[in-house]
């Protein structure tokens, strides 16, 4: 079995997270890593017994080297990104895929002229619970799609586990780009763009700080309502909810991995197969280092999704 050795930009929560289900993984081999924080970086390089690069050129001037992981903030996605795919390399990015509308379209058009294998850190795609839901979808069992409904709820933004210098900025974080756009991927997966964005953004006094709250709704292609709904600072659990209503009842899935049936006789949550949503991404992702047939979220989706979420912001109109 071939491993495909990869190199990893970026050394956060996110990045330490990978290395450590990667550390089990036998496919690829984590060959060096970066961070423009050097004490971070040794760090981790001595707790998981990793090489170092002095920096990213000198990671891609290794001919030995298959694919690279980009986990740095959105802002430094598309320089890299570019160096990236003109060195060559396979590249699995993180999401977002920008920090705004036009630096996702230049990434956008640079994959389109390149025939390495890229794709996206969108995992909900391998969860057992969007495998069911997928299904149900396609069985068109419950009659035509009446609407969607996006909601989120958090106690505290940036939460406890994820602080870090750019997460609650309004250049580059809150909760619409770091976790509404998972479920837009999911909606935009199953039924296309979502057009037609009218929203309000609530924002703190303070210029430099991401949203506390959005209310907005847009239409998919057949007329079908798309609701958003978000809000930080509550004093409740944070709540997590894509919901897709059809004639005959609806399917919710909740918190990342669980779904629930609704219908008149009441809520019942349905059994899906438990997955590692990260190892069946790393096994698409190896699948497509290896030219073979392989299920990844292209930077077209990361695109689309961008626009999407940066025109919930506030922070682009699309131009008809």
């Amino acid at each position: 079995m071939k491993k495909i050795k990869l190199g990893i930009i970026g050394l956060g929560a996110i990045g330490e997270r990978l290395i450590k289900v990667l550390k089990t993984y036998d496919k690829i081999e984590i060959a060096m890593v970066y961070d423009h924080d050097i004490k971070r970086m040794e760090e981790i390089a001595r707790l998981y017994d990793l090489a170092t690069v002095d920096g990213v050129e000198h990671m891609l001037d290794h001919q030995s080297l298959d694919a690279v992981y980009l986990a740095v903030p959105p802002k430094f996605h598309k320089d890299l990104a570019l160096k990236i795919i003109q060195a060559g390399k396979d590249l699995l990015c993180e999401k977002p895929l920008a920090d705004t509308v036009e630096n996702a379209k230049i990434m956008y058009d640079a994959s389109k002229e390149s025939s390495v294998t890229i794709g996206m850190n969108f995992p909900l795609p391998y969860t057992g619970a969007y495998q069911h839901l997928q299904e149900q979808i396609k069985k068109n069992e419950m009659g035509s799609l009446m609407r969607i409904e996006v909601y989120g709820q958090f106690p505290d933004w940036p939460r406890k586990w994820q602080i870090n210098p750019w997460i609650d900025t309004r250049a580059e974080g809150g909760f619409v780009r770091e976790v509404f756009t998972h479920l837009i991927q999911v909606i935009i997966s199953l039924y296309g763009p979502i057009e037609n964005i009218c929203s309000r953004a609530q924002y703190p006094s303070d210029p430099t700080l991401s949203e506390i709250g959005v209310l907005g709704f847009g239409k998919l292609l057949d007329g079908s309502m798309v609701s958003f709904n978000g809000l930080s600072g509550m004093n409740e659990k944070e709540y997590l909810s894509l919901k897709f209503i059809f004639e005959k009842g609806s399917l919710e899935m909740v918190n990342w991995r669980q779904l629930f049936l609704i219908d008149q006789s009441g809520k019942r949550e349905i059994e899906v197969a438990a997955l590692d949503a990260t190892k069946v991404l790393f096994d698409n992702f190896y699948k497509g280092c290896l030219n073979e047939p392989s299920n990844l979220v292209d930077f077209k989706v990361g695109y689309e999704t961008v626009k999407i979420v940066e025109t919930l912001l506030n922070n682009y109109t699309e131009k008809k």
